[in-house]
């Protein structure tokens, strides 16, 4: 009998297991609506929702370590001289506060693991630098001094180090060509949150940025391009925090296949990445790959740009 007892109450919780589906959420950026906005859907695609509705620029969202919490830019305050800004909101779009506001240019935040500081890009100081500060805006602190462009932080899992991009072509001024294709190049570094021991860990003549830190610590996801001509070609790649051990993760090899992708994102437990890729129609979509590549997933799929998308820390169930 009490083995009979004991195999009806498995049954049951398979069953009920069965009946609550457990998603991770997507945030990221579209412009389906006219303009720029947040917006966050399951990760299999389902319940796009826009968080933001307002008629200025809101992109580039991060999810807070907590998953109650996303940071983003945009140009929403008039009184900055439609400069952008770096904002928070709850996860329903509720609540939305001003970070900085510094003269100039604010953006790409990125959490640190810990929920407790921000990392971001701004040229405050006259070039284009990383800088953290707290979650509230306060204890702003300058971490690269560079007379090229700096962008795109992300914190190392231990909190001591930040990865970023450093855009050489954009310091040098707007030449009207793409970043890469007159020579210039863009290279991803890391350095210790206090601004030493600074090093270029990719080092190489094609075009890599966007990084990401994997949640364990081990890897670091990016993309590496080239150009043909004015038109890039874009991979999604990984390699060891010291630039070891790459690995090409998607398959562009030419324009006319838009099987390449960027600015990769990795889920909480490291197992997928999210990242954007042109489709066939010439529009940007988010897609999503295991993190050894395979079982490539479309998750947009529309007439619009959909890019800049951001896993959440936490599971939700519905």
């Amino acid at each position: 009998m009490k083995k009979v007892i004991i195999l009806l109450l498995t049954i049951v919780l398979l069953m009920l297991t069965a009946c609550t589906k457990r998603y991770g959420k997507i945030v990221f950026t579209s412009n389906r609506d006219g303009n720029e906005e947040i917006y966050v859907m399951n990760n299999d695609g389902t319940n796009q929702i826009n968080l933001t509705n307002n008629p200025a620029l809101d992109w580039y969202p991060n999810w807070s370590p907590d998953g109650k919490r996303i940071i983003f830019g945009s140009y929403r305050d008039p009184s900055d001289n439609n400069d952008e800004d770096i904002y928070i909101m709850n996860v329903d779009g509720s609540n939305v506060e001003k970070l900085t506001d510094s003269p100039g240019w604010n953006g790409f935040a990125s959490w640190s693991q810990d929920g407790n500081m921000v990392a971001f890009c701004s040229d405050r100081d006259g070039t284009q630098d990383i800088y953290i500060m707290n979650t509230d805006g306060s204890g702003v602190a300058r971490v690269t001094n560079d007379t090229e462009a700096d962008y795109f932080p992300s914190w190392s899992p231990d909190g001591l180090k930040i990865v970023y991009m450093r855009v050489d072509c954009w310091a040098k001024g707007d030449t009207g060509e793409p970043c890469g294709s007159n020579g210039d190049n863009c290279e991803i570094y890391v350095i210790d949150v206090n601004g030493t021991n600074q090093v270029n860990i990719s080092n190489n003549s094609l075009i890599d940025g966007y990084p990401s830190w994997s949640p364990d610590g081990t890897r670091i996801a990016f993309n590496r391009a080239f150009y043909e001509g004015e038109k890039e070609v874009c991979n999604v790649c990984v390699m060891d925090p010291d630039g070891t051990n790459f690995v090409q993760l998607t398959n562009q090899s030419t324009i006319h296949e838009p099987l390449g992708g960027g600015v990769p994102r990795w889920s909480p437990d490291g197992s997928r990445i999210v990242f954007q890729s042109d489709n066939k129609e010439g529009h940007v979509d988010i897609y999503m790959i295991n993190a050894d590549g395979a079982n490539r997933v479309n998750l947009t799929n529309n007439s619009a740009d959909d890019w800049y998308a951001s896993y959440s820390p936490i599971w939700y169930k519905y």
